[in-house]
């Protein structure tokens, strides 16, 4: 039987190794560089708001957070902030961006920054929630609880402010399943007008992290509602941080905010998403804890609310200056051009110590300038014009810089260079050379990191410096300038450079090149051109399937050095259950001192989830997606294939080519995490299928086969079965799929079918696995009932081997009664499913001594016979090893027919009457169909035991009187309840005599395997919905209580 073990162990050897993969994604795939904080927090608890405000007060509480020594606890600033914490959160969680929100408007106690002293920008008030770490994501009317609490909330902080300067809305800061609570108020027009913005920072706001709850897919109905209202009414600007792959919690593709219905206008709404990869200055990967405690991001989410509460107390259009702000430290300042004089003047009037007349391609400071540092204020770098008559590119590379008027987020004034930018040429006008400021209408700023060398990148624990940054800029079409006479045309792009370079350190590195319409493909080294700024790569004819099967090497040798070279290969997928391997190849005797920015790759499959790798020798890495995933509508901003940006300054070492190929360990990673459900959700799928062709054999009168026997019958002979519907699943996820069915990426290819028949053979090994674990259970639990239960002289030997009670049909329903005015009233009916579960549980493994018995039916004893009789029946056997053939035909005919004992726990009632190939003894039939029910319901439990954890947690954590609403419904707990007694009093059974009913139980189970594999991963609360009806007819027309 060695076959049947096999998939078992399979099964078991893949969980584990995925558990493993997670665990080295969160380390590898998108590594951690953030730095701790600090703080001195103190927690005032706002007892005023009690039962009068809502009658959730005495399960929740609300605190407002001050800093110790810094501000005072009894005064309010007058700018209210709203901390929603998550799935499990505290309101403690609020402490990090709170303290980072006083540091920033106070240099020490009570003494203001310098960046606020003039008066418009005052301290917050942030008030955090305390939700007793509810588990939130599991239930979704305990989701509808914290809504009704922070709604109410509201309304009692801006109740806090005096009349004269009481503000009129909150801003709301929610964490994980915080987010979603803070989104769904924007549903409301009346909690709209109350909220100034929403930041949610790692909140699944597209997908539910768990989708065993029809409540809580109703509730994020509501945020997309709320997010794209129909009828023009007022919803405020929504921006949603996510941490990346680094966070295991939830799949990061899902913490994109959904996009909104086709040829619905955003003109109006600010709906954005950024990573912290993307984040300028912060460009790490964050877990989901981190997420509230890592002080780049901190510092980040402190200063928008900082100034969202000041632009509210502002005189100009606080619409627009909420997105402004928002943009501004979600993605850095946008180019603003410059407010100078555009008009011509003469050089000498710009201030410059001198002017430096240069090639296209300009480094500064120059070699011959020394290596010492050196201040080179007002020095303009001249790049000329060629002669070609087209439009011209800048790219230019600023080390710790700024570019024209603009300050950077992360450094403010603090940089080391600030660069302008003019057009120049010669002026007869002048007699000499005439410049004006350059306003660019199309140009781009990209702030990039500079890793440090031998450093990893990030840091862990420390992150990227704030000084260690660079600016790409792109400028585009700039046009050369006129020229009134036929005389002397001389025309120039003119750098103004003002600040200082670091010792052995090179400060700025520009090109100006004139730009064709092509410039794919750009030809091998040419002598006249030393360096491009841009070089585009386009791989149209490499395959999508070839990095999953093979290594694609990107050639980049014999070529122009590049300051920028854009890489895309527009069939390569995307997905985020796709994590690539990259190595950068570079020559053996290369030794870069210093250089101005080391390779660096840029992951640009869309512009919020931006992620920097650095590219060093024998150092491969891991890129990763998270714009197309399973079961969410893609990205409006992810492009098609993989977009890669390499920079590089010429002095550094170049890559000579780039290896890309599927890296299988950490993909297997991204895979586990976002498709754990399916053990469960397709484990139903594989049982109900197997439960499906039992009752097909029981109401064909034959003998009904127990999920062993059914299981052996595919494995021990042949896997014929098991390898037809592995092709009949291949086949459909090669279809175009509705996004919700099956896997919910029928686009991708070849990983949609592969992973479907995996995820097939997974489910029919974690069946043998909870198969042989529930025999091993009852086996167990049979051993102890017998060691440790009386035997009752009242009771007939019969039931005191069976270990069933007498029918009592009074008991039987009053007891019925009871658990269900319980349910109605008190506990959630997933209580119930437990109990049933567990009776049933309990019957079969201490009524299995029953059932060894001899192949003949048992007759019945005399009442003259003792207790003793019981000791002559065969020792017990498990369940599923129970097969009680027939007599043969020959020894029916020349015996007596023998009085018979009730059968105990189920008995089937058998019609029409056994014939010579009839099914077998009643009783073999019995244990064969509890075994199926225990093994549906035990595969059923996740989907019911996530309700019940949550109950548990709320009665430990906000007494034993808090009301526990929503899980009332006594129609999910009747039904097993009545199976659970009819199994207990050994009810019979009765096959559907009319041909139309007959089939009407395989066809439901048949019903829930098919629902379970094309819908199950997606809506898994309809697995148990579909499950209960087929109980509800077993129950209802298939037992025949006497």
């Amino acid at each position: 039987m060695l076959r049947l073990a096999v998939p078992p162990i399979l099964c078991l050897l893949v969980l584990f190794a995925s558990y493993r993969a997670v665990l080295y994604n969160e380390t590898h795939l998108s590594p951690q560089g953030c730095k701790m904080s600090w703080m001195s927090p103190s927690y005032v608890l706002q007892s005023n708001f009690n039962a009068s405000w809502t009658p959730l007060a005495n399960r929740y509480s609300l605190w407002l957070y001050r800093e110790v020594g810094w501000e005072n606890e009894n005064t309010l600033h007058g700018s209210p902030v709203l901390f929603i914490p998550g799935n499990a959160g505290s309101s403690r969680q609020a402490r990090s961006i709170a303290s980072s929100a006083i540091r920033q408007i106070y240099t020490n106690p009570y003494v203001p920054s310098s960046d606020f002293t003039n008066g418009t920008i005052a301290p917050v008030d942030i008030f955090t929630a305390e939700f007793n770490e509810d588990l939130s994501a599991l239930h979704g009317p305990t989701l509808l609880s914290q809504k009704a609490y922070i709604d109410s909330a509201i309304d009692y902080i801006l109740s806090l402010y005096s009349a004269a300067s009481r503000p009129s809305q909150v801003l709301l800061l929610g964490h994980s399943m915080g987010g979603l609570v803070a989104l769904s108020l924007l549903s409301s027009p009346s909690s709209a007008t109350r909220i100034s913005a929403v930041v949610t920072m790692s909140s699944p706001n597209s997908l539910p992290p768990a989708r065993f709850d029809r409540r809580v897919e109703d509730l994020y109905g509501q945020v997309y509602r709320g997010l794209y209202p129909t009828d023009g009414t007022y919803s405020p600007p929504v921006l949603s941080i996510c941490g990346g792959a680094t966070d295991s919690l939830i799949p990061s593709e899902t913490c994109f905010l959904p996009p909104p219905p086709e040829k619905y206008s955003t003109a109006s709404l600010y709906r954005e998403t950024v990573f912290t990869t993307a984040l300028e200055g912060v460009w790490t990967g964050v877990g989901h804890n981190e997420m509230v405690w890592c002080h780049q991001v901190r510092s980040k989410v402190a200063r928008t609310a900082i100034e969202l509460a000041a632009a509210a107390t502002s005189s100009a259009p606080f619409q627009n200056k909420k997105e402004q702000i928002l943009e501004k430290w979600s993605r850095g300042p946008e180019w603003s051009g410059s407010s100078s004089n555009d008009q011509w003047r003469p050089s000498n009037e710009l201030a410059l110590s001198r002017t430096r007349e240069s090639h296209p391609f300009v480094i500064a400071p120059s070699s011959e300038q020394g290596s010492r540092e050196e201040f080179v204020t007002s020095h303009m770098y001249m790049l000329p014009f060629s002669s070609v008559a087209v439009p011209h590119h800048l790219n230019l590379l600023i080390a710790r810089g700024s570019l024209l008027e603009q300050k950077t987020v992360m450094a403010g004034d603090q940089t080391s260079l600030r660069v302008e930018l003019f057009i120049c040429k010669f002026s007869s006008e002048f007699q000499q050379t005439a410049c004006k400021y350059l306003q660019p209408e199309r140009a781009t700023i990209q702030p990039i990191p500079i890793p440090l060398p031998n450093i990893p990148f990030p840091q862990r624990g420390e992150g990227s410096s704030p000084e260690d940054f660079a600016l790409a800029v792109e400028v585009r079409e700039i046009f050369a300038p006129t020229f009134e006479d036929d005389g002397r045309k001389e025309a120039w792009l003119g750098l103004r450079v003002d600040g200082y370079v670091q010792k052995g350190k090179r400060g700025l590195i520009a090109v100006l090149e004139p730009r064709h319409e092509q410039r794919k493909g750009e030809p091998a080294h040419n002598e006249e051109v030393s360096v491009v700024g841009i070089r585009e790569l386009e791989l149209g004819g490499v395959s999508g399937t070839g990095p999953f099967f093979s290594t694609l090497s990107i050639d980049l040798a014999h070529r122009v050095p590049a300051l920028q070279t854009d890489i895309t290969i527009p069939r390569a997928s995307i997905s985020s259950l796709v994590a690539y391997r990259v190595e950068g190849i570079f020559p053996g005797d290369c030794q870069a001192l210093s250089p101005l920015i080391p390779p660096l790759l840029q992951h640009l499959s869309s512009g919020p989830e931006s992620h920097f790798h650095a590219v060093r020798p024998n150092q491969p890495f891991l890129l990763h997606g998270h714009a197309k995933g399973p079961f969410v509508s893609t990205s409006p901003s992810s492009h098609s294939g993989l977009r890669l940006r390499l920079y590089a300054s010429p002095e550094s070492c170049p890559v000579q080519s780039l290896r890309i190929s599927v890296d299988w360990w950490s993909t297997l990673g991204r895979v586990a995490l976002r498709y754990w459900t399916v053990v469960v959700v397709w484990g139903v799928g594989v049982v109900a299928a197997g439960f499906s062709y039992a009752l097909w054999q029981w109401e064909n009168n034959l003998p009904l086969p127990s999920p062993k026997a059914v299981y052996s019958k595919i494995f021990s002979t042949s896997t014929r079965v098991p390898m037809q519907a592995s092709g009949a699943l291949f086949a459909l996820a090669l279809l175009p799929l509705p996004r919700q069915a099956l896997l919910g990426t029928s686009d991708e290819w070849p990983l949609n079918p592969l992973l479907a028949v995996a995820f097939f053979w997974i489910a029919v090994g974690f069946g043998g696995v909870l198969m042989y674990t529930l025999e091993g259970i009852t086996w167990i639990l049979g051993r102890v009932a017998k060691l440790s239960k009386p035997v009752k002289p009242e009771r007939s030997p019969t039931m005191q081997a069976t270990g069933t009670r007498p029918l009592s049909k009074k008991r039987s329903f009053v007891a019925l009664g009871i658990v269900l005015l319980l349910v109605a009233t008190v506990i959630p009916h997933q209580v119930a499913f437990v109990i049933s579960w567990l009776m049933i549980l309990w019957t079969s493994a201490t009524g299995q001594k029953s059932v060894a018995m001899s192949n003949e039916p048992v007759s019945a004893p005399s009442n003259r016979q003792d207790l003793s009789t019981r000791d002559t029946l065969e020792p017990a056997i498990p369940l599923s090893s129970i097969r009680a053939p027939s007599p043969s035909p020959a020894r029916r005919r020349s015996s007596p027919e023998p009085r018979t004992l009730k059968p105990s726990l189920v008995e089937f009632a058998e019609s029409p009457p056994p014939t010579d190939d009839g099914p077998t003894p009643p009783l073999s039939n019995a244990f064969a169909l509890v075994q199926h029910v225990v093994l549906l319901q035990a595969f059923l439990f996740p989907t019911q035991g996530a309700v019940l954890a949550v109950w548990i947690r709320t009665l430990v954590t906000a007494g034993f009187t808090t009301p526990f609403d929503g899980d009332h419904n006594i129609f999910l707990a009747v039904f097993w309840l009545v199976l659970a007694e009819a199994v207990i009093n050994g009810v019979t059974w009765r096959r559907k005599g009319s041909r139309a009913l007959k089939f009407v139980a395989p066809a439901l189970s048949a019903l829930l395997s098919a629902y379970s594999f094309l819908f199950g991963l997606r809506y898994p609360f309809g697995v148990f919905e579909l499950a209960n009806l087929l109980v509800a007819w077993l129950a209802i027309f298939c037992l025949a209580w006497k």
